[in-house]
């Protein structure tokens, strides 16, 4: 159980895609220089190629609480149940889903990534 938190997403390609960034097109905008190859998908380092993944994650894949509220639905965190819902049945996902999800992408195209939780509650009161 565990272990699924902390996995990558199980097609990359397949991921880039659903958020609008074709694999070869993703390819493309990022290597000018290289040849094509559709298994690579490692991109420059850059805050270009961060804006470019967070642009299209935002554009893409909607905020959407309808299992846990709605539907009263236990909500999986695991990244293969979140890959399942949101690219292949092309559902959105709560905040907790969608950014497990894109810090799984960046972790797959190597970019180093931290998740942090905060929230607020009451006036004025913060917790982080």
């Amino acid at each position: 159980m565990i272990k699924g938190l902390y996995a990558l997403p199980p097609d990359v390609g397949a991921y880039l895609a659903r958020i609008g960034l074709a694999p070869e097109d993703f390819r493309r905008a990022m290597h000018l220089e290289l040849p094509p190859s559709p298994t690579d998908y490692s991109i420059p380092h850059t805050k270009e190629s961060l804006d470019l993944l967070v642009h299209a994650h935002l554009f893409h894949v909607p905020f959407e609480n309808i299992d846990g509220y709605d539907l009263h639905r236990e909500v999986s965190l695991e990244i293969p149940d979140i890959f399942d819902k949101i690219v292949t049945r092309r559902r959105g996902g709560y905040c907790f889903e969608l950014n497990a999800l894109f810090s799984a992408l960046l972790e797959a195209l190597a970019f180093r990534a931290m998740l942090w939780v905060s929230g607020c509650c009451g006036k004025a009161r913060f917790l982080l």
